[in-house]
């Protein structure tokens, strides 16, 4: 692995919880934030951990774990708007647009933008059945299969994001 116990132990948690943030690799390793901050700059460097900037989140992953598709996908069950709407795809299957895009406007837009970012990317399909829009996952086993692979990982997420979309104003 890495020529250190400790960037060991972060690419263990990396891993294990792909498309984690930086404050849930500083709490779970237990190491001090300039710590966790060092060793994670040092992998980045020799390219053991990719990072994708979600918002003011930056997500780590480990390169070479899985296709690009499914860390898009990984990236995308993190974020509380996203993730909302592939957590409805998955319950219903195909939806309306409508159905999805719910709450005040400055939500609407987020789950808009989120939507588009997914369909980009190949994760929901967009059709139009009779003139109304509707939005399907692309591979829902794939995603499913995910997450099962990775659900202790994402415990700390769901509620992360459960308590972001409660604090909303």
């Amino acid at each position: 692995m890495a020529e250190s116990p400790a960037r060991d132990k972060l690419l263990k948690i990396i891993s294990e919880n792909p498309g984690i943030h930086f404050r849930e690799i500083q709490r779970i390793s237990g190491m001090a934030v300039g710590q966790a901050e060092y060793h994670l700059y040092q992998l980045e460097r020799s390219e053991k951990v990719m990072i994708r900037e979600d918002g003011k989140n930056r997500r780590y992953f480990i390169p070479d774990q899985g296709s690009l598709l499914d860390r898009k996908i990984i990236f995308y069950l993190r974020g509380p708007y996203s993730s909302s709407v592939i957590q409805s795809l998955i319950r219903q299957g195909e939806l309306e647009d409508r159905a999805v895009v719910k709450g005040r406007r400055s939500k609407q837009e987020k789950i808009r933008e989120a939507i588009g970012n997914m369909e980009k990317d190949g994760v929901i399909l967009r059709n139009f059945v009779d003139g109304v829009e509707h939005l399907a996952l692309a591979d829902r086993n794939r995603v499913i299969k995910i997450l099962k692979k990775y659900r202790k990982g994402f415990i700390g997420t769901l509620e992360e994001n459960l308590y972001s979309l409660l604090d909303e104003p």
